[in-house]
């Protein structure tokens, strides 16, 4: 099989409890043309036996294992072994709304100045009820300003060109919180970024996920991410991003369920 306009990336490590409905929200996307790459990263539960039953029941779906390294690791091997001309990312207890793919791939196609394209997320609960909505800047301009306070991506609404990926050498393993936005800031050094001004992507918030378990770690992975930027990147820090920056390093002081609990009101909040 040769190149495909889009490969959807999927990682995932011990997720049983949701993945098999985040598969079902891929498959059922008003746009079908494109390979689903499913990155299984040492699962010990019941996983790799859902993805198994998956692949068997639609060809577009290609399985690849190894043993546990982190999603990092597992996105890069994703975008080194894809087929598709764009990459889009989905998470493994998330749910691609569904007109997502054809969306993004519209608007990449439409605009090839851009490298990048996220979207709002609706933000859901375990059993997959809406409670909230996340809405992100939407213009390059925005965005490039509001990089330097925070990650104004959704990382399982994104989508971009797989050459610009592996031009930046894809994910890195210096930031084992938040190397999605490490990603984008390295990302949007070739080309224009935006947000769809729509939900593209259910964000569910359950007690099981990364950030319930290392929100203080994901903040100063943060803080060191924007100080990387600044250093290497050749981005300027703002008057504002340096009191963004001084605030979060003493929230980073708060105990981590504080920390959690603040993370949670402003992601159902929105912008």
């Amino acid at each position: 099989m040769g190149e495909v306009p889009l490969t959807v990336l999927l990682p995932v490590y011990d997720g049983e409890e949701y993945v098999g409905r985040t598969i079902e929200s891929i498959l059922s996307q008003s746009y079908g043309d494109y390979e689903f790459l499913i990155v299984d990263d040492g699962s010990r539960d019941g996983t790799p036996k859902i993805l198994e039953r998956y692949a068997k029941r639609d060809p577009r779906i290609r399985l690849l294992q190894h043993s546990n390294h982190g999603v990092g690791y597992t996105l890069n091997r994703g975008i080194n072994e894809a087929r598709g001309r764009l990459l889009a990312e989905i998470g493994a207890d998330d749910l691609a709304l569904p007109d997502r793919l054809q969306k993004q791939v519209d608007f990449l196609e439409g605009n090839p100045d851009y490298v990048l394209v996220g979207g709002y997320l609706r933000i859901i609960d375990p059993h997959d009820r809406p409670i909230g909505l996340r809405t992100y800047p939407t213009s390059d301009a925005k965005l490039r300003e509001r990089m330097l306070l925070y990650n104004p991506f959704a990382s399982p609404s994104l989508m971009y060109r797989r050459a610009d990926a592996l031009a930046v050498a894809g994910y890195t393993s210096r930031f084992s919180t938040s190397e999605d936005y490490d990603f984008i800031l390295r990302l949007a050094r070739r080309g224009k970024v935006a947000n769809l001004p729509e939900p593209l992507t259910a964000y569910r918030l359950h007690p099981g996920q990364t950030k319930s378990k290392a929100t203080l770690r994901q903040l100063r992975d943060t803080v060191a991410i924007k100080r990387t930027a600044y250093a290497e990147y050749g981005y300027c820090a703002t008057p504002l991003a340096r009191a963004v920056n001084l605030a979060q390093d003493a929230l980073a002081l708060l105990p981590s369920r504080v920390t959690y609990w603040l993370f949670t009101k402003l992601a159902i909040r929105g912008e």
